[in-house]
């Protein structure tokens, strides 16, 4: 379903997170909507139902946003919602030997802005939600 302003919610527990994926994401036409922990983000993706998840792995543990992930893929009601996962350690040192993830992407802190936008972009071409020629 092709959208004309794709929603992002950011589950992050950074300040400087939420306030750089902001700038950069306003400017290429994205809607974005915060949220600090785990649980406030998975009642806001139920209540909102954006476009695509940005998740943090680490938020009050290590793996929080790893479960959460896991939980939202398990969710009939919201599991075709596209996630890309983003850490500040490295993809090895969260699934070591594993290579599925419970996302359409990983990336790395820091975010850049064109590696952001592409990801995002790519993302929602693949589930129909940006139109094909963008």
């Amino acid at each position: 379903m092709y959208v004309e302003v794709p929603r992002i919610l950011l589950i992050d527990d950074d300040r400087d997170i939420h306030e750089s994926v902001t700038a950069i994401l306003h400017p290429h036409g994205y809607r974005v909507t915060c949220c600090w922990t785990g649980p406030s983000g998975l009642a806001e993706l139920r209540r909102a139902r954006p476009d695509l998840l940005l998740l943090d792995i680490m938020l009050s543990s290590p793996t929080e946003g790893l479960d959460l992930a896991r939980e939202i893929r398990g969710d009939p009601e919201i599991s075709h919602t596209p996630i890309v996962l983003i850490s500040a350690m490295g993809r090895q040192n969260h699934l070591p030997g594993r290579t599925e993830l419970p996302a359409d992407e990983y990336l790395e802190k820091p975010l850049t802005a064109e590696r952001l936008v592409g990801s995002i972009e790519r993302v929602l071409r693949a589930h129909g939600r940006v139109k094909s020629d963008q």
